[in-house]
């Protein structure tokens, strides 16, 4: 959907005080006739409920008792299109007055779906505004497209009296309003007022070039057009007369799209005789007017277009699609066609975009704006302009800036510090013999990531960023130590003597008295080499769970104040020494201080396990080493699992459990490994809202416990409730340690989203035990009890802050924000959503303790210094994968929790879209450490195999039908990759890949396989791939390609490729949880591109393929063959290259 927006009434901000939002009204409801069109439905509960006119407020009035009922509006979907085409608002607002209300609000927001959002009416008495972003619940799990909105009803429960003035968008000038990436101002060199097109350089005909200069002026545009021909007798120019046809001789075409929807496209054509026609009617009409010359050298153009032909209003300022291409025979009788943007006549979405500046009225010009080069702008004021600048993030960014011109529209230039990637938006304004003028605003697309380094293979560094790293430049062999001691450490130093002995051979025994010494800061032998080393002063500065390594040629120290410490220190010597020693060879270590420790002391790794309720149970083992790999690497210290009925609870033996609970000794193995670790788990329990485990999944169990109306509340009032809830609680609590030294602090007891349903409850029919009891008060009640009950178990009671909160769900029916002063001090504060960040310094002031659990990344800066917890609360599930079902697993996956864990170890990386940018250094760096495996044959040569004979034949682009954005047109010219060597099929001249099905002969021993590979999954068949039905939930993905390696002998062995584990789809996508989902857990690099549309647009790579190694458990053994074939419907599985690490 193509979309600019240019709001006349901002003007007065440009000059003035910034406003923060403009409101667009949609309906009013100040007359009968706007009231009459109401659709008013009352289909639950008593179905009871009236909309009328009321002349005395001016308002809708609408009426409902015991009822749930829907409003909407017959007039309203008409006006909410349009405007959402001319440009998508940032939220819509209600204007109302509550009357009374008992019971719950929400929003519906329309596309093919549906999406629900809570309403959160104040009832104040007063008239009042609201707003929402459009989204919400969606039960198809799809992401809203604001493009895509079509209506929205209102959906109120229970019984209220409800006056609706006004219904309408709203546009968040704080945010910067966006012209989507595709509709970018062009590098057009601006000249003497004018913009030179030196070339045509899609399918250029370097014989026949064309050049084009663009002047716009108040009446229209000039084009001044350069055709040069190398042989002028071959002209081919037949027509005399205006017409449609005069494509057919050689020509010079126009197109234009103005405001770049596609809904009021042109198309001109011109000869060198001055005739034109197009496929718009009544072009002799238009005021097009052409003047053409001859010569031997060729022929040139002057064209005049009214901006009335573009748009009968004359309205500007505006955006204009714009693109030329040229018809021309060469000496051969062939056709050239050559074209600025594109070739396609149609292809409006690819044109390139001129801003033309006036006022409302067409007759006054404001500063036209062109960009040269990255940063690089030039502007055309009248007399004088202003200008400001936001970053993509809506922030401004360059203050206000006067540009003055004595002499008329000359061009002056300015440029932006570039720091970050994305749009730019440039808010532009001009006066005129000392009066206002009119606002214009552009906006740029600028890549940054192209310069952001990113670490290489065996970059030696750490994650998370080290707040002390001083290498002191040597290298040492760790078998000069001859062993090891880990006095009271031991798991620590058998994770760093498997490390030695799997990856290198190298056997270190644990003796006493090593030069490596493991151990904790209070141990006598750590002490005296402390003392020894002089190292009393960076000690000082560790705090929580750092650490210290100091690795010299005369000894290795790690060490730390506490068990959970000592790991994360051994887990990163060992780090370092994989990326010293490489794949391959002997072990050795570079010489450095590292001294590190955490900003945040509980960091916190959460999982739902009941999100998406997925079908294959979480095997304890692999669990455990998932766990390893990624939680425990990231260094999160706190594991909190809302297991809900994904275990086998003593206490809720007669009602049973979910068939895929984890059994007492699955749960024993967990906290084994966490606690052996130093690690602690966080009991975790539902505790008011969200009780469906236990309520509604087991129907048959405690009817009497839930909540009046509904099944996923518990009634408070029922002594019943506690009585097994706390029995829930001790059960949990004992299971967590054994361990004086990982016995849990903290108990979250969530509380969040509470949504009682008593207002849809007939009264006689209502819970006598909490009849006539404001629900904040029974709210209050219970985190007292659960406060109290916790307190003499001496743990601290977490909670979530959303019902709390006035900006989130506290000032919902229940208002419970009405309480939250009387919220015992001592209760933590747990904050998952940036409607509650701002709360924090406040919150912290009062007395309580805050965590931030982010469900989904988040680099919010608020509340940053007021902070106890940090951590990452993952609502999704096979939590390990990049790619499920869900479609925000991205943004919960294993890249994201690692940033999030940087953040609460280092802190958050300053500007804007900060993720891009630590993505850009260190995505392939994190899932090279995931995906590192022990390679104790393979010696340090490779052989690269020859696929040309296994190649697919490819007349055209390999996967999409324009090959300016397919694959094919990706640079695959390098010969090596992170440190492997390639070698890209090709097929009679032209680069090709392998497709299943294929026997390729190797004949020769090998340490592993090195895979460059990818998969095609275009959106269409996406929808079936991830369909419910289709994907089973595989704990390592779904397969999509099977290998068969035969052996001589007569053997063979078979492995699998899996989709979101070792490989994902070639399209790179833009957005975050898209971009999080590139790094799979165990590929070990991700190979980008950019395709020929990147590069035309200075957009980032969007294309990419993967590394993914095989370790060969029969190096002695010849391989024969190596065959592979698809085993996934809907996504096509394809091979780059394949490389063989030979045996030592």
């Amino acid at each position: 959907m193509k979309k600019v927006l240019l709001l006349i009434p901002a003007l007065l901000f440009m000059f003035a005080a910034r406003a923060e939002t403009i409101r667009i009204p949609l309906l009013r409801f100040d007359t009968p006739e706007q009231a009459a069109g109401a659709f008013f439905n009352p289909w639950g509960g008593s179905r009871k409920g009236s909309a009328r006119f009321d002349a005395a407020s001016r308002s809708l009035l609408l009426k409902y008792e015991n009822s749930s009922v829907t409003f909407s509006h017959k007039a309203l979907p008409e006006p909410l299109r349009e405007l959402v085409r001319q440009s998508p608002p940032d939220q819509y607002y209600l204007r109302y007055r509550v009357i009374r209300q008992e019971g719950t609000s929400e929003v519906q927001f329309f596309t093919k779906y549906s999406y629900v959002t809570p309403g959160g009416l104040r009832r104040s008495g007063k008239m009042e505004t609201v707003s929402w972003p459009p989204g919400g619940w969606c039960r198809e799990k799809e992401r809203l497209r604001p493009e895509d909105l079509s209506n929205l009803h209102l959906v109120f429960h229970g019984s209220g009296e409800i006056e609706i003035y006004e219904i309408g968008a709203l546009y968040e000038l704080s945010q910067a309003r966006q012209i989507s990436a595709d509709k970018t101002l062009d590098a057009i060199y601006p000249e003497n007022g004018s913009f030179l097109i030196p070339s045509l350089n899609v399918n250029a005909d370097p014989e026949n070039p064309t050049e084009l200069r663009i002047s716009p002026t108040e009446r229209g545009v000039e084009i001044q057009a350069v055709c040069r021909k190398k042989n002028m007798i071959l002209l081919k120019a037949s027509f005399e007369e205006n017409t449609p046809d005069i494509w057919k001789d050689e020509s010079l075409e126009l197109y234009f799209d103005f405001q770049k929807t596609g809904m009021k496209f042109r198309k001109i054509g011109f000869n060198a005789n001055g005739k034109f026609g197009g496929i718009t009617g009544a072009l002799n009409a238009s005021g097009i007017h052409t003047k053409t010359r001859k010569s031997v050298e060729g022929w040139t153009a002057d064209i005049f277009v009214p901006w009335t032909f573009l748009d009968p209003s004359g309205k500007k300022p505006f955006l204009l699609g714009f693109n030329a291409t040229r018809n021309c025979y060469a000496e051969d009788g062939r056709l050239i066609r050559s074209g600025w943007k594109t070739v396609v006549w149609n292809a409006c979405g690819e044109f390139g975009t001129l801003a033309v500046s006036g006022d409302s009225k067409g007759n006054f010009p404001a500063p036209g704006l062109f960009q040269t080069e990255p940063g690089k702008f030039y502007l055309f004021p009248e007399d004088e302009a202003y200008v400001r600048i936001f970053t993509p993030d809506g922030k401004l960014f360059v203050p206000e800036q006067t540009f003055r011109s004595d002499s008329g529209r000359r061009v002056l230039p300015f440029s932006i510090p570039l720091t970050d990637s994305g749009i730019y938006t440039i808010l532009a304004a001009s006066r005129k013999n000392g009066k206002a003028g009119i606002f214009a605003e552009y906006a740029v697309h600028e890549n940054r990531l192209d310069q952001i380094p990113e670490l290489t293979q065996d970059a030696v560094t750490l994650f998370p960023i080290p707040k002390l790293f001083r290498k002191t430049g040597k290298t040492i062999r760790l078998d000069s130590f001859g062993s090891y001691s880990a006095p009271a450490c031991g798991e620590a130093g058998k994770a760093l003597a498997a490390t030695l002995q799997d990856f290198y051979g190298l056997a270190l025994p644990e003796k006493e008295n090593s030069r490596i010494l493991i151990g904790l800061l209070d141990h006598p032998a750590v002490q005296k080499e402390i003392r020894r080393l002089g190292l009393e002063k960076e000690l000082v500065k560790i705090q929580y769970d750092g650490f210290l390594i100091r690795i010299e040629p005369d000894g290795i120290l790690v060490t730390a104040n506490n068990s959970a410490g000592i790991t994360f220190g051994a887990n990163a010597l060992c780090d370092l020494i994989k990326r010293c020693s490489g794949d391959t060879g002997d072990a050795i270590v570079q010489t450095a201080l590292v001294v590190d420790w955490p900003r945040v002391k509980n960091r916190v790794f959460g999982q739902m396990m009941n999100s998406y309720y997925h079908r294959n149970k979480y095997q304890a083992k692999e669990f455990i080493e998932f766990l390893r790999r990624f939680s425990v690497a990231a260094r999160y210290n706190s594991y909190a699992f809302d297991i809900g009925d994904y275990y086998q609870w003593d206490c809720m033996e007669k009602v049973g459990h979910h068939s895929l609970a984890w059994t007492k000794e699955d749960f024993a193995k967990i906290a084994e490994f966490l606690n052996g670790s130093g690690l602690i788990l966080l009991p975790t329990v539902q505790s008011l809202g969200h009780m469906e485990w236990w309520l509604f999944n087991r129907k048959d169990a405690f009817p009497e416990l839930r909540e009046d109306g509904g099944n996923q509340v518990l009634c408070t009032g029922n002594p019943e409730s506690l009585k097994l809830l706390f029995a829930i609680y001790d059960e949990y609590i004992a299971m967590c340690s054994k361990k004086k030294e990982t016995e849990p602090a903290y108990f979250l007891t969530c509380l969040d989203e509470v949504r009682w349903q008593t207002a849809l409850v007939p009264e006689e029919k209502r819970c006598r035990r909490c009849a006539g009891k404001p629900k904040n008060e029974i709210f209050l009640e219970h985190v007292k009890r659960l406060d109290h009950f916790l307190e003499n178990r001496k743990l601290k009671m977490v909670m979530w802050s959303d019902m709390i909160n006035e900006s989130h769900n506290g000032l919902n029916a229940f208002k419970c924000a009405e309480i939250a002063d009387k919220i015992p001090r001592e209760v933590v504060l747990a904050h998952w959503s940036g409607l509650d960040f701002p709360r924090i310094p406040e919150l912290s002031r009062k007395g309580h303790l805050n965590w931030k659990l982010l469900t989904g990344y988040q680099d919010s800066h608020t509340g940053e210094e007021n902070l106890d917890g940090y951590g990452m609360w993952c609502c999704t599930y096979n939590w390990w994968l990049s790619a499920t079902r869900c479609k925000e697993q991205g943004v919960y996956g294993i890249l994201a929790q690692a940033l999030v864990a940087n953040q609460a170890w280092d802190q958050i990386p300053e500007g804007t879209n900060s993720w891009k940018k630590m993505i850009r250094m260190y995505g392939n760096f994190l899932m090279r450490n995931w995906s590192r495996k022990p390679l104790p044959h393979a010696g340090k040569t490779f052989f690269v195999v020859n696929l040309d004979n296994h190649s697919t034949k490819t007349d055209g682009p390999w996967f999409e039908r324009d090959r300016r954005r397919d694959l094919s047109s990706v640079d695959f010219s390098a010969k090596e990759i992170a440190g492997i060597p390639v070698r890209i099929p090709e097929r009679e001249g032209k680069k090709s890949y392998a497709a299943p099905g294929q026997s390729i002969p190797i004949g020769r021993k090998a340490a592993s396989l090195i895979l460059l590979h990818g998969i095609d999954l275009p959106e269409t068949a996406a929808k079936d791939f991830f369909k419910f039905e289709n994907y089973r939930d595989e704990t390592f993905g779904p397969v999509v390609a099977e290998y068969i390696v035969a052996y001589a002998g007569g053997f063979e062995e078979r492995f699998r490729i899996f989709y979101g584990w070792n490989v994902s789809d070639w399209r790179l996508k833009e957005g975050a949880s898209e971009t999080f989902a590139r790094y799979p857990g165990d590929a070990r690099w991700l190979f980008t591109g950019k395709t020929i549309a990147a590069k035309e647009k200075n957009f980032p790579e969007d294309a990419g393929v993967y590394q993914y190694e095989w370790v060969n458990p029969h190096p002695g053994k010849e391989i024969k063959t190596v065959s592979f074939q698809s085993a996934r419907q809907h996504a096509k599985y394809f091979l780059l290259s394949m490389t063989l690490r030979d045996v030592k």
